[in-house]
C-alpha cells in the first residue's frame, strides 16, 4: 500500500443492492447483491496523484475511473465530511471517505503459455516478453496474460489453488517486447518494488521512430497526464488531467532514410512514457496505434514508405536492457533481451 495512504473501515460492512446498474459494469461487480464496506483515506501527506476521480481509480485498480466519477456525481464521496467533485485537487490533510465493494478474491488461473526465460533463480525470473500478451489479468482480461503463464511455470503445470500472485513489478504494454523481471518470493517482491519505485534500476528501450533528430542525444523533460477526451491515452498537451513529471534521455543508435532507431531510457516510468515523449517532439515511433502522429495531429502518411515499414502491425519499441540490484546476493545485475524477430527483420529491410 502505498505510503501516502492511511486506510481503514470505519462502519464496517453492509449490502446494497446494485442489480443492472451501468455505472457498475465491467468493474467486476457484476452479481445482483454486493457487500460494500465503509473506507477511510487520510492523506498524511501530498499526494502523486492529486485529482480525485484519478486517485480513486489508482488506488482500487479493479474499478474504473468512470466507476469512481458517477459515485462522485451521486454524492457518495466526501472529503472532508462534503461531497466532492471529480476534478478536486487533493492536497495532505485531506481525508476522503466512501464505500467500496467487496470483490472476491481473485486466483489466477494456471495456464500453458510459453515463456521466454532470460535467467531464473529462486527469488526472480526475467523473460523477454513476447508481442499481443499483457502483464496482468484486469478488466476485460482475466486469462491469457502473463501472471497466468508465470503461475503455470511457478506450479510446475499443476492448478493454482494457493491463491499464487507472481510478484510483476514493472509493465510493459501489450505490444511492446523485451526484457521484464518478476519476483518469485515475498521479500524479492518487496525489494523489486521499492527499486522501481525509487528510480534505483536502469531502463533502456529501442525504438524506431518516424524522422530524425538533429541531435545524437537528447533529453525529454515534459509532463505527462492523462488525454482530456481519449481516455486510455496519456498527453504531454496542457490541458492534461494530473499531469506528472517525466523525463526520458535517447541517443541514436543507427540512421536510415526517414527513420531513425533510438535508444530511450526511463528517468521516470509514467504510463505509455517513451511512446508519448517521443511523439510529443515530433519522432512518433513506427506502427504505434495510439501515438502513431505528428506532434500536429496528423495521422501518418505511409504512403511512401518501405513495404516493411508500412505492414509492421505494432508499435517498434523493444525492452532491451535492465540492470536491477538482485534483492538477495545484493549486487548489480543486468540483462538484454534479443530483439524480436520481426523487429529485427524490419531494421534488416531497412539497411538493405
Amino acid at each position: 500500500m502505498p505510503s501516502e495512504f492511511k486506510h481503514h473501515p470505519v462502519h464496517g460492512y453492509r449490502s446494497r443492492q446494485i442489480g443492472a446498474d451501468p455505472r457498475y459494469l465491467n468493474n467486476r461487480v457484476d452479481e445482483e447483491t454486493a457487500t460494500f464496506r465503509d473506507v477511510e483515506i487520510a492523506l498524511n501527506r501530498e499526494p502523486l496523484t492529486k485529482r480525485l476521480d484519478a486517485h480513486l481509480s489508482a488506488r482500487f485498480s479493479s474499478l474504473s475511473r468512470n466507476y469512481f466519477q458517477n459515485l462522485i456525481a451521486d454524492g457518495e464521496v466526501l472529503v472532508n465530511g462534503q461531497p466532492s467533485k471529480s476534478n478536486y485537487r487533493l492536497k495532505c490533510g485531506d481525508i476522503i471517505t466512501l464505500q467500496v465493494p467487496e470483490l472476491p478474491e481473485r486466483i489466477i488461473a494456471s495456464e500453458p503459455i510459453p515463456l521466454d526465460i532470460i535467467y531464473e533463480d529462486e527469488h526472480l525470473i526475467v523473460i523477454n516478453k513476447q508481442p499481443g500478451i499483457i502483464c496482468h489479468p484486469g478488466r476485460g482480461n482475466l486469462g491469457g496474460t502473463l501472471a497466468n503463464a508465470l503461475v503455470h511455470h511457478m506450479l510446475g503445470g499443476a492448478e493454482n489453488t494457493v491463491d499464487l500472485n507472481p510478484g510483476i513489478v514493472h509493465r510493459l504494454d501489450r505490444n511492446t517486447t523485451g526484457v521484464m523481471v518478476a519476483a518469485k518470493a515475498p521479500y524479492a517482491h518487496i525489494h523489486l518494488s521499492r527499486q522501481f519505485a525509487g528510480r534505483n534500476t536502469r531502463k533502456e528501450y529501442l525504438a524506431l521512430v518516424r524522422g530524425a533528430p538533429k541531435e545524437e542525444r537528447g533529453r525529454i523533460n515534459l509532463p505527462l497526464g492523462f488525454h482530456p477526451e481519449q481516455r486510455e491515452l496519456m498527453t504531454c498537451r496542457s490541458d492534461g488531467i494530473d499531469m506528472r513529471t517525466a523525463e526520458t534521455e535517447y541517443e541514436v543508435k543507427e540512421r536510415f532514410k526517414g527513420f531513425t532507431l533510438l535508444v530511450a531510457r526511463l528517468l521516470t516510468g509514467r504510463t505509455h512514457q517513451i511512446r508519448v515523449h517521443l511523439q510529443a517532439i515530433g519522432l512518433p515511433i513506427v506502427g504505434d496505434p495510439g501515438y502513431g502522429n505528428y506532434l500536429d495531429g496528423r495521422p501518418e502518411d505511409r504512403a511512401g514508405d518501405p513495404p516493411a515499414v508500412a505492414a509492421f502491425p505494432r508499435q517498434a519499441l523493444h525492452a532491451w536492457r535492465l540492470r536491477i540490484m538482485h534483492p538477495i546476493k545484493k549486487e548489480a545485475v543486468e540483462f538484454t533481451a534479443p530483439l524480436p524477430a520481426d523487429f529485427a527483420a524490419l531494421l534488416d529491410s531497412l539497411r538493405s
